[in-house]
């Protein structure tokens, strides 16, 4: 791996658990660089309490209202 930290794009892989080509050096990096692994540490955390919200919907007539 080149000698740089992951771009956004490249955490958004590993945190969506791709495993297509060119994700395991992304990984090999991740496992040495502490910056990075924090980086998908905190991308995981993100993803793990926006799963937990709850889903909302607006009322029904809401567009009607709005029109």
């Amino acid at each position: 791996m080149q000698h740089r930290h992951l771009l956004p794009n490249e955490i958004d892989l590993l945190v969506d658990g791709e495993t297509g080509f060119g994700v395991q050096p992304l990984m090999e990096h991740v496992n040495g660089c502490r910056n990075c692994r924090a980086r998908l540490d905190e991308a995981r955390e993100v993803v793990t309490a926006l799963s937990a919200m709850p889903l909302l919907a607006p009322r029904m007539g809401l567009a009607d209202r709005v029109m």
